[in-house]
């Protein structure tokens, strides 16, 4: 005759068992983390700068680093004399990032020599040589 009250108030769950659903769900999440980590990446995105010298064989002035000088008809052999340090040592052999950098030091993105630039992976196809 009324209304039917619970007999019993649901309990709030441990700490050890929240943990233990978390593990859980954790573990059966691994092999998906393993399967995203297999993805090919694409050869043509940037090469981290930092790894590009230290590891992949990527010579600072092999590329575009001194282009600010050799743009101006100074020979790249004389611009890495006199900008090794400021550019390579100071900047692109401590840029821990895979971000394309100015072509030049300007900004006039409608001239050639207003684009960017960065390493890639030697298997990318579309790449200048």
């Amino acid at each position: 005759p009324g209304v039917r009250y619970p007999t019993s108030v649901p309990r709030q769950p441990t700490p050890a068992r929240v943990m233990a659903k978390s593990l859980a769900v954790a573990a059966m999440m691994l092999p998906l983390a393993g399967a995203l980590r297999q993805v090919p990446t694409d050869p043509c995105t940037c090469v981290n700068w930092k790894q590009a010298y230290a590891t992949k064989g990527a010579r600072c002035g092999d590329g575009h680093e001194m282009f600010h000088e050799t743009r101006k008809g100074r020979p790249r052999w004389m611009a890495r004399i006199y900008l090794d340090y400021e550019f390579c040592t100071t900047f692109f052999h401590a840029l821990d990032a895979d971000f394309c950098v100015n072509l030049d030091h300007v900004n006039e993105p409608d001239a050639w020599y207003g684009g960017q630039w960065c390493y890639v992976s030697g298997e990318c196809r579309s790449a200048p040589r």
